[in-house]
């Protein structure tokens, strides 16, 4: 996850959707294998299941390599426009 923050430029702002988008575009592979593993195991939503825990795991960054800055709303990958995160990237 750091290396997706790390593409971010220092001191700019992004979302939790925009990060989703940036780790879907660097390891393809990796997210089809983990939203397919959420399928596998019947999982009601398995987008939504899939972005709650990489949301939760940039959370865990707050503090170091990024701030949390509120909330706000944003389109999703489906189209949907949902609220998300906002984040600062820090040095």
């Amino acid at each position: 996850m750091s290396e997706i923050v790390e593409s971010f430029k220092v001191e700019s702002v992004f979302t939790s959707h925009e990060f989703i988008v940036r780790l879907m575009e660097r390891y393809p592979e990796l997210y089809v294998a983990d939203l397919l593993a959420f399928y596998k195991k019947n999982t009601r939503r398995p987008v939504t299941t899939l972005h709650s825990l990489i949301a939760k795991g940039l959370a865990k960054m707050d503090g170091k390599s990024v701030r949390r800055l509120g909330r706000t709303s944003t389109r999703n990958i489906l189209g949907r426009t949902t609220p998300n995160q906002e984040w600062l990237r820090q040095n």
